[in-house]
């Protein structure tokens, strides 16, 4: 298992280094690699630690930020309950954000501490590894960059809108809307737990299961959900689609 985890980063390491390979534009007088580790390798232990730092950092302060600007974004008027994402799911695009956009204060941190040795610094750094760091990382940060922009559309169309004559849901994966007035709700359940396939092993996992006469559902597993208001919507739902609310469990196979 090691030697196949090893073999397989070095490949990618080797694969890296002929898609980005480092080509010194700049004569460093210290050129001499192991001069240069001694001097820079306890920096590369500081990015280290700079990156884990900064990037929950990023994920919580962009997620939060989301999370306030789609709370305060326009949603129809005179509606019973707007169900939105919580918190916690806006850390999916907030991880592709911070991830696209961490290079940038690591940069200038170190330019902050290193001034005018942090051009030698990547040199050390690139020289090294044969690959020039920069370059991957301005790729990959288009990358993340374009994953974040794209969940971010999704997620803020992401809804479940109740009024006094029906029930509207926007899902993650499409901007289409599903209108259904409560005459098409089939069932409300109340899942309990999960019991095993052996039937002596019970995991609870509370939860509430609305399914439709289209043979779609609301599953409040799946992240819509309010948890201060979540009895109550269901009992609403109940009285206007004249549906009991069923307390079941679900077998896993």
């Amino acid at each position: 298992m090691y030697f196949s985890v090893k073999a397989t980063v070095g490949l990618v390491l080797l694969l890296l280094a002929k898609i980005f390979p480092y080509k010194p534009k700049q004569i460093f007088s210290t050129g001499n690699l192991y001069i240069l580790r001694k001097q820079y390798a306890k920096w590369e232990f500081f990015g280290v630690i700079l990156f884990f730092i900064l990037t929950p950092s990023l994920v919580y302060g962009f997620s939060s930020l989301f999370f306030w600007m789609n709370s305060f974004s326009e949603k129809e008027i005179n509606l019973e309950f707007l169900i939105i994402p919580n918190l916690y799911l806006w850390f999916v695009p907030a991880t592709f954000l911070a991830l696209a956009t961490t290079i940038f204060p690591v940069s200038l941190i170190y330019r902050l501490l290193l001034r005018d040795r942090y051009d030698e610094y990547l040199h050390y750094t690139n020289l090294k590894s044969g690959i020039d760091g920069m370059r991957i990382f301005k790729s990959f940060s288009w990358i993340f960059g374009v994953c974040a922009i794209g969940s971010i559309f999704l997620m803020s169309d992401y809804s479940i809108e109740i009024n006094d004559k029906q029930i509207v849901l926007n899902d993650f994966f499409t901007t289409d809307k599903k209108v259904y007035d409560f005459k098409q709700i089939k069932s409300i359940s109340f899942v309990e737990n999960a019991i095993l396939k052996d039937r002596k092993n019970i995991s609870p996992n509370p939860h509430y299961d609305v399914k439709f006469t289209d043979g779609n559902y609301w599953n409040t597993t799946s992240g819509l959900r309010d948890e201060v208001q979540q009895d109550k919507i269901m009992k609403y739902l109940a009285q206007k689609s004249n549906q009991k609310i069923d307390t079941v469990s679900y077998l896993i196979d």
